[in-house]
């Protein structure tokens, strides 16, 4: 997607020109249970900033560039979605999910295989074969689990996220 904030305004004759406006890949307004899968934001860019008064007046700053702006009681869920520039505000939530992916090696690098796996995001099991009292499968032949859908971080009411834990154990029996 190839968006642009509009222009900041020209300052009057001795005023500052306005800030350039913003741009964002997804912007929510009081927009509730939204999901985006698989999505890539890129080229994106701020408004250009307004140009001073005549006689002598700043230019405006340049817009600023979100990959999501969430704003009025929004809630939302990225999954595997490329983002770096978030704005939450104090009512919103966006919480970023992606895949994991579990490899067991030998010592020698090679695939360990029919391995028992158990993985927690805080304190909900995700994934769990029968070694942790689970149903989901032992690793392959290649040492792999499926992908196993965790979450990454939340902002919740706030443009700083709050990092989430995820454990990971690991289990073979000779």
């Amino acid at each position: 997607s190839n968006l642009t904030g509009g222009p900041g305004g020209t300052g009057g004759q001795e005023g500052s020109g306005g800030a350039g406006g913003v741009a964002a890949g997804i912007y929510l307004e009081s927009s509730s249970n939204n999901t985006f899968r698989n999505n890539t934001l890129s080229n994106l860019s701020g408004g250009r900033g307004g140009t001073g008064g005549s006689y002598g007046g700043s230019g405006g700053a340049g817009g600023k560039t979100y990959h999501f702006y969430l704003e009025s009681a929004s809630t939302a869920t990225s999954i595997n979605t490329t983002s770096t520039n978030i704005s939450v505000d104090s009512t919103s939530r966006l919480t970023v999910r992606n895949y994991l992916t579990i490899k067991t090696l030998k010592p020698d690098s090679l695939p360990l295989s029919d391995v028992h796996v158990k993985v927690t995001d805080n304190t909900q099991t995700l994934y769990a074969t029968v070694h942790y009292n689970g149903t989901d499968l032992l690793t392959d032949s290649n040492g792999l689990t499926p992908q196993i859908l965790v979450t990454d971080r939340i902002y919740n009411g706030s443009s700083t996220p709050t990092e989430n834990v995820t454990k990971v154990w690991v289990k073979r029996f000779t």
